[in-house]
């Protein structure tokens, strides 16, 4: 008993190359690294401008590093869409597994401490970047990947309109 001709396609299953686990991996790494370069590139910036402008190092970081970072993650996720057009599909939610460990860690923190501290340290590092850590490496990067994902779906819903 042989497999007819119509039963064989049944059996097998394609999956585009884009759109895969791997694809997601390597866009979830690739959200947050124009922030990092912005930052690294922008830093002595920080150093020459701050004490001239007379604001704190906070201030300074988040009115130039974060927007311009964010932007440039918003702006590589359009680039990215339009090399490669099947991105989208998992580009579009990077931010998921971001958004759900940063809602865990603020969660974990205001019932471990307070919700004032919680807030200060995942949003507020401090006048002079004190517990920066968790901003930094969690509230900075989830941020970058919500931009990306509306960067990725921004221009396919703007041609669909």
């Amino acid at each position: 008993m042989g497999l007819r001709q119509s039963d064989a396609s049944m059996f097998r299953t394609e999956i585009a190359p884009e759109a895969g686990f791997l694809g997601w991996v390597v866009q979830q790494i690739a959200a947050p690294i124009p922030l990092v370069i912005w930052v690294i590139l922008a830093s002595p910036l920080e150093s020459a401008i701050a004490p001239w402008l007379q604001v704190s190092r906070n201030m300074f970081d988040l009115f130039l590093y974060l927007p311009v970072g964010w932007m440039l993650s918003f702006l590589l996720a359009i680039v990215v869409q339009r090399i490669f057009p099947g991105a989208v599909g998992f580009g579009r939610r990077i931010w998921i597994v971001p958004v759900c460990l940063l809602a865990l860690g603020f969660c974990v923190d205001a019932v471990a401490f307070s919700f004032r501290d919680a807030f200060a340290e995942f949003f507020y590092p401090g006048p002079d970047g004190e517990s920066g850590w968790v901003f930094m490496l969690i509230t900075c990067p989830t941020m970058s990947t919500i931009a990306y994902s509306l960067g990725i779906i921004w221009p396919a819903r703007r041609l669909s309109a």
